[in-house]
């Protein structure tokens, strides 16, 4: 017990049995892994001879590190990485280098904690373990004693005392809920027998071409954005589903993970090169299948 309570504690909701990657053993324990080890508050840690600062469900990691305490393969880690990232559950922000490393950010951290770490993080720090046993067995006591009239007012009054008012007053997934309903509310909003309208996230064509240039300046550049170059880009964008985050993603795993792409490489034949791939290539069905599948990695 108290080697647990100096460990700390997260909360996990028995629905995530029912997620379409639970039977998928790497993706699962890096899903896991992360929610583990992210930070419960602001802090500073070393990485690879480097200090970097991490907000509140914030983790830095590497694919080798990942695949190391998950006990999978590099390549399982990555793919996993890329799942939760284009499910939207984490963002990732890379730094490429020698001495690289990627920060991990879970998105609904705060929705489905509410503040329970932070709440016993004091008596836990201090070693007030003999407190925290004592406080549980007596609300196992009250809870085989209920009060006169049959009600459970005493243990409800114990409960409130020690956890988070804004655990007990919410719905874990209150903060999803109100976004949702926000977005709903619009002005358009469609009438009851109407059918729901599917509003996809546009393409910007010349936002495509920007984060392109800055994520992988190794690749030549776009000169011409023609209505051809833009058809294919929208086209693109609208089959596999993007979003600003996932294009970015995209072009990040690219530069980090299939670098060939943006090499002179010698042919087999010793007497020309390959050139590197141009933006029109990474907008083909077979490098995004390419990249998504692995097949592609150097």
């Amino acid at each position: 017990m108290e080697d647990n309570a100096k460990a700390g504690f997260r909360l996990v909701f028995k629905s995530v049995k029912g997620a379409a990657w639970y039977k998928d053993l790497a993706k699962k324990a890096v899903w896991f892994h992360l929610i583990l080890e992210v930070a419960h508050e602001p802090s500073q840690v070393a990485f690879g001879g480097t200090r970097i600062a991490l907000e509140r469900g914030q983790m830095v990691t590497s694919a080798a590190s990942l695949a190391d305490a998950c006990g999978v393969s590099e390549d399982q880690a990555r793919r996993a990485l890329d799942y939760f990232e284009q499910d939207g559950a984490i963002t990732r922000t890379t730094k490429r280098g020698a001495h690289g490393y990627t920060i991990v950010t879970l998105r609904n951290f705060d929705a489905y904690q509410r503040g329970f770490n932070r709440s016993f993080s004091a008596d836990l720090e201090s070693g007030n373990v003999a407190d925290l046993e004592s406080h549980r067995n007596g609300m196992n006591n009250k809870e085989k004693q209920p009060s006169q009239d049959g009600g459970s007012a005493d243990l409800d009054a114990d409960m409130s005392a020690d956890y988070p008012a804004d655990y007990l007053a919410e719905d874990p997934n209150t903060e999803i809920k109100k976004s949702i309903r926000a977005k709903n509310n619009s002005s358009d909003e469609e009438l009851p027998h109407q059918p729901a309208k599917k509003r996809g996230v546009q393409a910007d064509c010349q936002a495509m071409v920007d984060a392109y240039h800055r994520l992988l300046p190794g690749m030549p550049a776009i000169r011409e954005l023609t209505a051809t170059r833009k058809t294919k880009l929208k086209n693109f964008w609208s089959r596999f589903k993007f979003t600003d985050e996932r294009w970015e993603a995209y072009l990040g795993y690219i530069a980090e993970n299939c670098r060939w792409m943006s090499e002179r490489r010698q042919r087999a034949d010793g007497e020309s090169q390959w050139k590197p791939k141009n933006l029109d290539f990474l907008i083909t069905e077979k490098c995004y299948l390419g990249v998504r599948e692995g097949r592609f990695d150097d």
